[in-house]
């Protein structure tokens, strides 16, 4: 569910800053909008941003939230040159913007840099993948264990962390309503696997959650 964590090299990451241009965004900001034209590669250095697809009904369908060291819209590189999905900042986020242009030479040149971001489009599409694979075949607590690893991945794997999304957002992300969200949530408090202060967390029993996640 999260994209996985590769060794990015100091040297790229000068050249992504010295051929950029800084922008902070507000939490809430809109940083790219799905189908619009693809132009910049970005480059989160602080912040967490929400990347989601909205459908013709208006619906949202979370992809994965993103933190600092993470490239956005590499993909699209490849791609139709439209953004497939909305991109925001659920905090105040740092982004380097660099051209795709500019982007595609830093990384042709150097095999080690091609090498990072290749492993990075394959981690998040096996991400991706088994992210729907816990939506369709675990039971809620094993989702929501799930939900609770990402989270404790995303701060680096810090026992206490704070939920960034919303208690719909989290059920989105989850596969499952908000009402059932919660209702899980609130057992796991009660059976002392985690402490939860309206959205801050704190892992009591990391052995609970990694079996329920295991069991599904």
């Amino acid at each position: 569910m999260i994209q996985g964590k590769h060794e990015i090299s100091s040297e790229l990451i000068k050249k992504v800053k010295e051929n950029s241009i800084v922008v902070t965004c507000k939490s809430g900001e809109l940083v790219f909008k799905q189908n619009s034209p693809f132009q910049h590669v970005y480059f989160i250095d602080a912040g967490l941003v929400k990347i989601y697809k909205e459908t013709k009904n208006h619906r949202e369908t979370i992809i994965s939230v993103n933190g600092p060291g993470i490239f956005l819209g590499i993909a699209t590189l490849w791609d139709n040159k439209i953004n497939s999905f909305n991109a925001v900042a659920i905090e105040e986020t740092r982004l380097y913007l660099i051209e795709e242009t500019t982007f595609r030479n830093l990384i042709t040149t150097s095999k080690g840099n091609t090498d990072f971001i290749l492993g990075m489009i394959s981690s998040h599409s096996l991400d991706i993948i088994n992210r729907l694979i816990t939506i369709n075949q675990k039971q809620l607590p094993g989702r929501i264990a799930d939900l609770i690893l990402y989270f404790f991945r995303l701060y680096e794997e810090n026992l206490t962390f704070r939920f960034p999304l919303t208690r719909k957002e989290l059920a989105q992300l989850a596969g499952t309503t908000k009402e059932s969200l919660i209702r899980t949530l609130a057992e796991f408090k009660n059976d002392r696997i985690i402490e939860l202060n309206n959205r801050e967390v704190k892992i009591n029993s990391m052995e609970i959650v990694k079996t329920l996640s295991r069991l599904g």
